[in-house]
């Protein structure tokens, strides 16, 4: 079979799609990638998928969006897919109606955030931006076979809202993760001794870790002023922050404001390719969100046997039981979050048992091979013997 993905750009294909893609390509499926060229093309095409690069801006830009429109329904007509799966909202608004109106044979759309669609902000440029949202919406699902959620309570509002039938929905909660690769037993002890060298941490020093890119909405601020709270009460801990700067929008975090709040106890650290390695150094993984998908930081500090603390929101409450994998704080909370970690920085027994069972959780739920199957299965409704 023929198939298309469709995201902004190449980075998150190779970052939350790539378990998908081998599992596609290792059955034969021919698959193209539709998305921004960036670093991660390569990456993309050693895994045998076709990129076809096609820039998007993330914001409602309706000439180059109807351009955009009609390159999409150009390369989708001409490729004769026989599945065109689009990810994020822009993607899932434009990509469906483009791959129906070419022709193509099933359509399906993975809503992976909330983003506008239920994010009440003042004013009347937000309540026109999520109208319009809602109405494209119910149309780009209007036109699908059908669309995975990647938590139940999006999945409800949407629902409720009337923007999707119930019964054209598939709950998959999120992307998968490679259970073997994100394994603590999988690092190098020596890479990891060097890298706690490399960042100033003595033996006695530990170590609380968020990774993330650097927006508002993933609760960087609450997470630096829950550190600078503990830094007195807590004398031997280190924060590291990891994560890229967000250039486009009004979400991004400025660069001048991590800056200010860098010192030998708070480390932004930028975007890094050793999210395993900070895992194994760190003591408590820690995602103050206002609202996600599905947190793939959370899951990859489960699998790597680390204790989370998160917030009780969209998302981030599927994926810890509070008091067994971890802590769950009350959103916006920055108290709530530095009494949180301090309670594990505290409690060594605790920090493990809770590992060891953020390690069970992880793969009886979000192993690779139990997400991607059901992908295959129940949203792309592959035939059982091209879903192996």
């Amino acid at each position: 079979m023929k198939i298309a993905l469709f995201e902004p750009d190449a980075a998150s294909l190779w970052l939350f799609r790539a378990g998908l893609i081998r599992r596609l390509t290792a059955l034969g499926h021919e698959v193209h990638a539709f998305c921004a060229p960036d670093e991660y093309v390569e990456r993309l095409t050693g895994l045998g998928v076709v990129v076809v690069p096609l820039k998007m801006s993330r914001f409602i830009t309706p000439l180059a969006d109807l351009k955009l429109i009609w390159r999409l329904y150009r390369h989708f007509r001409a490729g004769r897919y026989d599945i065109v799966n689009t990810f994020t909202h822009k993607p899932n608004i434009y990509g469906t109606v483009a791959a129906r109106l070419a022709g193509c044979g099933r359509v399906v759309a993975s809503v992976t955030g909330l983003g506008v669609l239920f994010t009440f902000k003042p004013g009347f440029y937000w309540w026109v931006m999520r109208k319009l949202f809602l109405g494209l919406s119910r149309l780009s699902f209007g036109v699908s076979d059908k669309a995975a959620f990647w938590n139940a309570d999006i999945l409800d509002r949407v629902c409720a809202a009337g923007i999707i039938k119930r019964s054209k929905t598939v709950l998959v909660r999120g992307s998968g993760i490679d259970l073997a690769r994100f394994s603590s037993d999988a690092v190098d002890e020596n890479l990891v001794a060097a890298l706690r060298q490399k960042l100033g941490l003595g033996p006695s020093t530990q170590v609380v870790l968020m990774v993330s890119r650097l927006v508002w909405g993933k609760g960087v601020a609450d997470f630096i002023a829950a550190a600078e709270t503990l830094y007195g009460r807590c004398p031997d801990a280190k924060f590291l922050l990891a994560g890229g700067l967000e250039e486009e929008g009004h979400q991004g975090v400025p660069r001048k404001y991590i800056e200010e709040k860098r010192n030998d106890r708070f480390l932004w650290l930028g975007h890094r390719e050793d999210i395993r390695e900070l895992m194994v150094v760190a003591d408590v993984v820690v995602l103050p969100s206002h609202g996600e998908g599905i947190p793939r930081s959370m899951i990859e500090a489960m699998a790597m046997a680390r204790p989370i603390v998160t917030t009780d929101t969209f998302g981030c409450r599927e994926v810890v039981e509070h008091g067994r994998n971890g802590l769950m704080v009350p959103l916006r909370d920055p108290a709530a979050v530095a009494a949180a970690i301090e309670m594990l920085l505290r409690d060594p027994s605790m920090r493990e048992a809770m590992g060891r069972y953020g390690r069970c959780k992880a793969e009886r739920e979000f192993g690779e091979e139990i997400v991607v199957g059901r992908v295959m299965r129940e949203l792309y409704e592959l035939p059982s013997s091209s879903v192996a």
